[in-house]
């Protein structure tokens, strides 16, 4: 039995079973006010936490603006760093997360579900999308026909359930080159029509190309980005900044995003933590006075940062997984960890570090070859013209 089959096969038992619960959200979707009566796009979103994905859909958005779209959140949101970002676009937004994202009271998330439905199929809505958004494939089954129903993923970790849905999604866009690979393998493999083959697209994120500075540093400054999340594994870069200031390498590590909670601040004094840094100047102030990005994921798609780096001229030094490979070609575009155990990735990313720091010739010529890249691929027009060809009126 393929992937497909047997999801198909869950998806209908589960239907079975919450169908009461539907039925009950639907009728009291004609008791309460349907926010979504007059606007033309509705996006399911999780929430507005700091992130590069985040921030990709803030811009999705802004381009999308005077189509009348409207945003409802459905995830508890850790900080919501990034709400700005949408605020700034003056769209309408809800967020439902308190009635939806509470596992003791599951039966309101499903109850919730009928109450959307109602509200989108009782409205003017031309098209439903949802990004990186689990919630929005819940809703799918019971959404009327003639909406174009599209939905936006970044990294292929849902791609295992979500495949069960394809016969209710018109159009998938995917942000990274290998992601897209890989949902066309995981369609070979469960016999998959050419005709669900042809609703995936793959749009190429943009970053905004600076004015180049030549890094002059005394020290390799050596900068990691991001959630202390357990995909990116911070705790890895922790180890390698030890081992780096054990063997005295002439570099310095710091660290923007809250790390707290997997680095004990205190015990790395040869370290500097800057926190959350949502001020966009700042952050790229921050991204110009460093000469290498680090990374340890354990997957990834295309981060933001890896985009920021490159097109500022710097080195990116990441673990090969994901889209990484599709984007850094190993010396000669930025540094590739190829290793997976961990003790070996914090080896390996000591030696890549001390090649760097003692050869720093080479961090700008990697650095000039990763701009000219960034250059060709990640250009806003270009962003913003598939963005309203396939999303647009």
């Amino acid at each position: 039995m393929t992937e497909y089959i047997k999801g198909k096969i869950i998806m209908k038992l589960e239907q079975i079973i919450v169908f009461p619960f539907i039925i009950i959200g639907y009728l009291a979707g004609y008791l309460l006010k349907n926010n979504f009566k007059n606007k033309r796009i509705l996006f399911l979103l999780r929430n507005a936490d700091i992130g590069g994905s985040t921030l990709l859909h803030a811009d999705i958005v802004k381009v999308l603006k005077g189509e009348k779209p409207v945003l409802v959140f459905t995830k508890k949101a850790a900080n919501n760093n990034f709400l700005d970002r949408f605020i700034n676009s003056g769209v309408s937004m809800y967020d439902i997360s308190k009635w939806v994202d509470v596992k003791v009271l599951h039966f309101l998330n499903i109850i919730y579900r009928g109450i959307l439905a109602n509200h989108i199929n009782n409205s003017s809505l031309e098209k439903v999308i949802g990004a990186e958004c689990l919630y929005f494939y819940k809703l799918l089954p019971y959404l009327r026909q003639n909406l174009l129903r599209a939905d936006i993923t970044h990294v292929n970790q849902w791609q295992h359930y979500t495949i069960r849905f394809l016969n209710y999604i018109d159009l998938r866009i995917y942000s990274s080159v290998g992601i897209k690979k890989d949902a066309v393998e995981q369609y070979k493999a469960s016999g998959i029509s050419e005709m669900f083959m042809n609703k995936l697209k793959f749009i190429e994120y943009k970053t905004d190309i600076l004015e180049y500075s030549e890094p002059n540093n005394e020290k390799l400054e050596v900068i990691f980005i991001g959630r202390a999340s357990e995909q990116k594994r911070v705790h890895l870069i922790g180890r390698i900044a030890e081992g780096a200031f054990k063997q005295k390498l002439n570099l310095h590590v710091s660290f923007i995003g809250d790390v707290s909670n997997i680095l004990p601040i205190a015990d790395f004094p040869y370290c500097t933590f800057y926190g959350n840094v949502t001020d966009k100047k700042k952050l790229q102030n921050l991204e110009r006075n460093s000469d290498v990005l680090l990374l340890t994921s354990r997957f990834e798609g295309l981060p933001l940062v890896v985009m920021e780096m490159m097109a500022l001229g710097r080195v990116v030094v990441s673990t090969a997984v994901s889209s990484i490979p599709d984007y850094i070609e190993d010396n000669i575009t930025g540094r590739l960890i190829w290793s997976n155990s961990e003790t070996e990735i914090v080896e390996e990313g000591i030696n890549i570090l001390k090649d760097l720091s003692e050869r720093y010739d080479v961090v700008k010529s990697i650095g000039i070859n990763a701009r000219t890249f960034a250059k060709e691929r990640f250009h806003p027009e270009k962003f913003m013209d598939e963005i309203m060809k396939n999303l647009g009126a």
